[in-house]
């Protein structure tokens, strides 16, 4: 498979790396131990302001195909945002939800790389009681 290939039917291990300015991108195996940096692609969250992009994220996993639809899935811990018109460093998380993105295959049979999940029909698996503060300790003495 040549770098630029968009399609990847390869059975090659990639990369879901969110980076610290909270973009997610996906890195494509080479197949050499090693992802192909110049071939990343952009993953663009489907509910979230552009401002805040992926910044809800607490977890990320990605179990293979447990959902049956033909692609490996997406699974996501994220934050249910108090107020999210605020900027970014103000946000304040109190609820989580667990997501369950479908992944997406190309006719090979292997994940389409240029679309790999379906983040417009995301399914929630569950909802976290609201996060709360951890209280101070009082300290004793």
């Amino acid at each position: 498979m040549d770098e630029g290939d968009a399609e990847a039917p390869d059975g090659y291990e990639d990369l879901l790396v969110r980076l610290a300015d909270n973009k997610l991108y996906v890195y494509p195996g080479s197949g050499r131990g090693a992802p192909w940096y110049s071939a990343r692609k952009e993953l663009h969250h489907p509910s979230e302001s552009t401002r805040h992009f992926w910044a809800g994220l607490r977890q990320i996993v990605m179990p293979g195909n447990i959902d049956g639809k033909p692609g490996n899935d997406l699974i996501t811990v994220e934050c249910v945002w108090e107020d999210d018109k605020v900027p970014t460093k103000d946000l304040k998380c109190v609820n989580g939800k667990l997501l369950l993105y479908s992944g997406r295959s190309v006719s090979g049979g292997g994940q389409d790389q240029t679309d790999p999940f379906n983040f417009a029909e995301p399914r929630v698996t569950g909802l976290h009681q609201p996060f709360r503060e951890r209280p101070e300790r009082r300290r004793h003495g």
